[in-house]
């Protein structure tokens, strides 16, 4: 790994494209704030689930404070849904949708009376592991700031996102294609920068989470803390060449951001 990262290394020493991390930690903490924190904050106190959590709103981008958001704002105002979905950034209709995993929440209150701990004695050890990950801080940030970065990326950067969505939806040969909600994603295309860049915003909540033991964290280690990692991580490993380019890219935008841990790098 060390080989493979210095000359990995030699690769930004001449960036293409500037690919600033963007600085929307103010806006995630609001929403964090406003929408989740208050229930996070019981469940890690009493470890139980109730009803009354997460409850749906809505709001809209006037809401952010960053230089970032407010530009992105006043040439692309958007809806945000909470806890009304899953987490996405929906172009063609405006709107970001920002929330925790309903069939988590669900199963332990359907099927566990709102206890976690009787929860994951219904669950294997890999399962009891994603499903405590949900009801992370750092999870539900890695969300929200990867989803407020796809939106302040499409646009910013002349709407490619959109476009792209467009594209895809285009008839092909007089066929139209089935409709797609938000960027269409595939295994093939998790690698790409677009994906990368979300990607990154979740790594960096995790730092800010684990700051005090993340020079100790190797790159598999990483990956576990975050369960949209975990789910790439898995979905990758069976095709080991893009799981190799995946984890290529993401170590080289991880140093180009000041987040590789020295475990990582070596």
């Amino acid at each position: 790994m060390k080989d493979i990262l210095k000359n990995l290394l030699k690769e930004i020493s001449t960036p293409v494209i500037s690919e600033k991390l963007a600085n929307v930690d103010e806006d995630v903490n609001f929403i964090y704030n406003q929408y989740f924190k208050k229930d996070y904050d019981e469940i890690l106190k009493t470890g139980v689930l109730t009803t009354d959590m997460f409850l749906s709103d809505i709001t809209d981008t006037s809401v952010f404070t960053s230089e970032l958001s407010r530009k992105a704002h006043e040439l692309n105002p958007c809806k945000i849904k909470i806890n009304l979905g899953g987490n996405f950034y929906q172009p063609n209709a405006n709107l970001i949708s920002l929330g925790v995993n309903r069939s988590a929440v669900d199963f332990i209150i359907d099927e566990a009376n709102g206890s976690i701990e009787k929860a994951t004695k219904m669950l294997d050890d890999s399962q009891v592991v994603s499903l405590k990950r949900e009801f992370k801080e750092s999870s539900i940030k890695g969300s929200i700031h990867h989803e407020i970065a796809h939106w302040i990326d499409d646009t910013l950067h002349n709407r490619h996102l959109t476009n792209r969505l467009k594209k895809a939806n285009e008839p092909v040969d007089g066929v139209k294609k089935k409709k797609q909600n938000y960027s269409p994603i595939s295994i093939s295309t998790i690698t790409s920068k677009m994906e990368i860049e979300g990607q990154i915003h979740n790594i960096k909540q995790l730092k800010n989470r684990y700051e005090s033991i993340w020079e100790q964290l190797s790159f598999d280690d990483m990956i576990k803390l975050s369960p949209s990692l975990m789910n790439i991580s898995k979905k990758l490993v069976t095709v080991p060449e893009i799981y190799k380019q995946w984890r290529r890219n993401l170590l080289v935008r991880m140093h180009r951001e000041g987040l590789l841990s020295k475990e990582m790098a070596k």
